[in-house]
Order: structure tokens, then sequence, then C-alpha cells
């Protein structure tokens, strides 16, 4: 395991300043040396040479960026932004990119994920809902205002699993739904008895071919639940307020940040899950606002994005791949379990 890059945007680009935000980072499923990222006080989507540390792509947002995905097939990406706006690059790999701009939301958009058919795109915007739209003729399929069905307006985070088929929504009320993506029904909603804001959530199906969801909240609890039953399976403290989990693409492992400069990665597949890897920075990191894995054949790369304008590229080869990093083990925080 080794910390691959330390990518400083406000080195590399004058108009960022040091104490921008890293708000969203996404690989290209197809070349992970390109990195899509947007900052807090720039008006823009950007594409990052990891190799070369240079941004060869930039397109205008209209508002700051708050979210970015690429297409599983590399050849379309998409970003939100504060002004309510959505932006879609039709083909990042032509000469002259094309650019469309969906309109039909009022709110800040929080999330953009595309499915893994490619032609699908979901959208959810603070306060007014969640769209689905189709790529190729730019029209919304769907749309779902979580205020008249389930009573919640807010919008913190959503995540797509990786077959494309659920999505989650984290939302104010500290309820964390699970819907159908190609319907918006309402599969699940994960609600803690003493409820506190859900930051943001994850999937993974087990070897089992059960279904678990990971949390994480401003408490500093992270929570693994039971789609079935819809019961925490685990529990456990992180001693800071976690505000990004995210499984990797095998499922294996969950990767937890937020307000420490540390990323905790827990061996899901141990039980009782008590153990994690902590990944630091010799030079020390601001707060962990974003992360994506590689999806490339045989990657074990992660990037993650900083409250200090830094990008962070990771290898987590040894841990996914056979725990040979014993010496980074050690019991974190406080754990308990429902079974």
């Amino acid at each position: 395991m080794a910390l691959v890059q330390r990518i400083s945007l406000c080195e590399a680009l004058a108009s960022i300043k040091p104490n921008s935000e890293v708000w969203s980072c996404s690989y290209n499923p197809q070349d992970d040396n390109f990195i899509a990222v947007t900052v807090s006080t720039e008006n823009k989507l950007r594409i990052c040479k990891e190799n070369t540390q240079n941004f060869p792509y930039n397109f205008d947002l209209g508002g700051a960026g708050t979210c970015t995905d690429f297409s599983r097939d590399g050849q379309r990406v998409v970003a939100g932004s504060t002004s309510s706006g959505i932006l879609l690059i039709t083909d990042i790999n032509a000469e002259t990119p094309g650019q469309v701009h969906l309109q039909g939301h009022t709110s800040t958009i929080r999330n953009v994920h595309f499915h893994p058919n490619n032609t699908t795109l979901l959208s959810s915007g603070w306060s007014d809902g969640i769209r689905l739209w189709d790529v190729n003729t730019q029209k919304v399929i769907r749309q779902e205002l979580l205020k008249e069905h389930f009573g919640e307006d807010t919008i913190y985070k959503t995540s797509l699993s990786e077959d494309g088929k659920l999505l989650t929504v984290c939302c104010s009320d500290g309820v964390t739904y699970v819907l159908e993506t190609n319907n918006l029904k309402l599969v699940r909603m994960l609600k803690w008895s003493n409820p506190t804001d859900v930051q943001d959530a994850t999937m993974r199906r087990t070897s089992n071919r059960d279904i678990q969801i990971a949390t994480a909240s401003h408490d500093g609890t992270v929570k693994v639940w039971d789609l079935g039953t819809g019961k925490v399976l685990h529990m456990f403290t992180v001693g800071y307020e976690a505000s990004r989990v995210l499984y990797t693409p095998d499922g294996s492992r969950l990767c937890v940040g937020g307000k420490a400069e540390h990323i905790l990665i827990y061996n899901v597949e141990e039980n009782p899950i008590k153990s994690a890897w902590k990944l630091a920075d010799p030079c020390g990191f601001g707060a962990i606002k974003c992360m994506d894995f590689s999806r490339m054949s045989g990657s074990r790369r992660m990037v993650t994005g900083h409250a200090d304008s830094t990008l962070r590229v990771w290898n987590l080869y040894g841990i996914v791949q056979d725990n040979s990093l014993s010496e980074f083990a050690s019991v974190m925080g406080t754990y308990t379990s429902s079974s």
C-alpha cells in the first residue's frame, strides 16, 4: 500500500484558492489515469490527468461544481452544480467534446450517477427530489419528490449499487431510503432508534447474495444494515464525524473518511468487524469530501478529494488482495453487533 500521488489543485491551477474544497472526484472506468473533479470555489468541471498532474479539459458549469460521474464506457461525463444545472459531456474523447445542459431541477444538485447501461442518468436535488434521464434524448423519464411520498425533502447524498438496480437516498430526517432505480419505488427505510444526520451510504452484495448497506453519520457512527430485514448487523464508532463511506468494487472492504487526517479501511468479511487499516499522509491532509475506486481490471487504486484543495491517489493492492499489510491493522473505536 502506498500514497501514489498528491495533487495540489491550487498549485497546478492559479484560479483555485488554497482553501478550496474538492467536492467531487470520479475515475474514468476505462482509463484510471483520468479523474473528473470539481471544487467549491470555481464554476468548472475539470478532468485531471494523474500521471502528469495537468488538466487537459475544463467545462463551465454556471455554478460551483458539486458532483460528477463518468459513464461505465468512459465516453461520457456529467457534473452538477449549485446553480441547479447539470452538464452532460457527450463524448469526452472527441477533439471538441459535445456539451448538453439538462434543465429541470430547481435546487442545488447533490449527486449525479450514470447507470451501468450507459444510457440512463440519475440526479438528485437538495430540495426537489430525484430524476431519471434518458442520456440519448436528454429528457426526464421519471421523477420522485420525496416530500410528497415519504415526508422528506432535503437530500444529502445518493449512491447507486454496482449493478444499478438500487439507489440509496440519505436525508436530513436521519433516514436512508432505498429505492428501485427503474421506477423509484420505495424498497426499504433504514432508520436508527435515535436518528442523526446520515451523510453517506454504500451498498455491497455478499457471497450469499444478500445486500448490505453501510451508512455514515454525523455522530461518528458507521452502521452496516441488512436490506432484507432492515436491521443493523454491525455498528462502530470512528471518533469523528463520518461523512464518506465506500465499498471496494469487490465488496470485501469498507472505506470510511471524514473530519480526520486518516482513512479507515475495514475488512467487512470479518465477523465481527473490529479491525481496520489506517491510511495517512505524512504531510497530513484536510477533511475527506469525496472518494472513488478505479474499476479497471486488476487495479486497486482509490482517489480521495480533500478540504485543502488536494487530490490523493492510493494503491490499496495489499489490503484488498491478501491482507499482507498487517502492520496497519488495529482495533478502531467501539464495536457492537446485533448478533
